[in-house]
């Protein structure tokens, strides 16, 4: 009986060895046996173009069940703008399931791409860029850096009820921000969110002291040691021979006067140490933000 049963076992074993040469010579797992015939796309987004998705899978599913290749069609898939993954299987008979995920952009990048939430440089059609996006501005490797820093920048900024459209960093790593109500801060090379966080405290007497009311700068210089520097738009200046009057200094505060309407103007850090400004490190041309004078 042992004997028996173990013959049963070697033989189930041989043809278990055997069946797929067997359906090979027979034809039934040949190359173009059992066509893939039904394609099944779940996605989510809008955005994908259903078209492109049917064109990129098509040149695929010319041979049949088994050999149809997902991690190919997979890879073409990725090249589908919008498309930031691509999972690909064959179900038996005659079926091939795609589900696809997209690209969440979050802002705009240098070179007219787009940067993803993950991180991700990805290239969409220009009518497809929204251009309500934040710019960065900056090498591909300073992308996700770019991206905290515009975060951070605007989680700050929105407590003064301002916001960063644009965000740019330079090969010196010298930063910059422009903000929703065009202003444009450099903050240098050094601790640029230390920077922008003393001008948050100081924008109210900035502002207070305006050369007109309601009235925004053009530039602020943030890359001094112990002040800062503003440009105010373009505007009519006193008579000659007169002076405004100056605007008495908050409590720790800068205290500004309107009458120096100088592209530059040396703005003291504290109202109370009487020193001024330094100079500035030199600022890189850029070309969004332009050159200081």
């Amino acid at each position: 009986m042992k004997v028996l049963r173990g013959l049963l076992w070697w033989l189930l074993a041989l043809a278990l060895i055997l069946a797929p040469g067997v359906a090979l010579f027979n034809g039934w797992i040949s190359e173009q046996r059992w066509p893939i015939e039904r394609l099944r796309v779940e996605s989510d987004s809008a955005r994908i173009d259903q078209q492109q998705i049917s064109d990129r899978v098509q040149p695929w599913l010319t041979g049949g069940f088994f050999a149809v290749r997902p991690d190919r069609i997979r890879d073409a898939l990725l090249t589908v703008p919008w498309v930031a993954e691509a999972q690909v299987r064959k179900r038996w008979p005659d079926l091939l399931e795609v589900r696809l995920i997209e690209h969440r952009a979050v802002a705009r990048f240098t070179g007219g791409r787009l940067l993803s939430e993950r991180g991700v440089l990805f290239t969409v059609p220009e009518a497809d860029i929204d251009p309500s996006l934040p710019s960065l501005v900056g090498a591909d490797d300073q992308a996700v850096e770019l991206m905290a820093f515009l975060r951070e920048s605007g989680r700050r900024l929105a407590t003064v009820g301002l916001r960063p459209v644009e965000a740019a960093v330079n090969a010196r790593r010298s930063w910059r921000l422009r903000l929703d109500d065009g202003t444009d801060l450099h903050l240098g090379r050094e601790q640029p969110l230390d920077r922008l966080s003393r001008l948050i405290d100081l924008l109210p007497a900035l502002l207070h002291a305006a050369p007109a009311p309601g009235q925004r700068p053009v530039r602020i210089d943030l890359r001094y040691a112990d002040g800062f520097a503003v440009r105010w738009p373009q505007s009519d200046t006193a008579p000659a021979g007169t002076r405004a009057p100056s605007v008495p200094p908050a409590s720790g505060q800068a205290g500004l006067d309107p009458r120096d309407r100088r592209d530059h103007l040396p703005v003291p850090a504290s109202a109370t140490t009487g020193q001024p400004a330094t100079r500035p490190e030199a600022m890189t041309p850029h070309p969004i933000l332009g050159t200081p004078t």
